[in-house]
């Protein structure tokens, strides 16, 4: 486990967090350094995560947004302008790798069977199947099925 306390955690995420924003803010065209500030945003989200999880048995409570505020959010997201013409515009492709831990194999597949009605053939089976019903809402599943353990991005421009 981390040498860091929960303090030094949470200390050290408001700092990622408001570098974060400086960058944004600063120069928005910057998309190196926001997306590099990003990651390191993303390492101190999940290192106060672990310690969080591990001194006090709760998780992130970013991973339990509710979809009233994922509704407000993308309701905002749509009234903004848009700040390039159509002929600016470029196809940006992500790919996710999310790395997992299935905490209690047994479990999991008795709830994508109770869940989607669905016989899982083994244990990726189950993880697809999770991901395809509701694409990755994983503060829904009940506690201890699945961890997220990281959470890897690359992002392209399309040629």
């Amino acid at each position: 486990m981390s040498s860091l306390t929960l303090a030094e955690a949470a200390d050290q995420l408001a700092i990622e967090l408001r570098r974060h924003a400086t960058v944004s803010a600063t120069d928005p065209s910057n998309v190196a350094e926001i997306v590099r500030q990003g990651e390191v945003l993303r390492k101190a989200m999940l290192a106060y995560e672990r310690v969080l999880g591990y001194t006090t048995g709760w998780s992130n409570p970013l991973r339990h947004l509710d979809d009233e505020a994922e509704d407000r959010l993308h309701g905002m997201i749509e009234n903004t302008e848009p700040r390039s013409t159509h002929s600016e515009a470029q196809r940006v492709h992500v790919n996710a790798r999310y790395y997992l831990r299935v905490d209690d194999p047994v479990a999991i597949r008795s709830y994508v069977r109770a869940r989607l009605g669905y016989e899982p053939s083994n244990i990726v089976d189950v993880v697809r199947r999770i991901y395809e019903a509701d694409a990755w809402k994983l503060d829904k599943y009940p506690k201890g099925l699945l961890t997220v353990e990281d959470i890897g991005v690359d992002a392209y421009v399309e040629e």
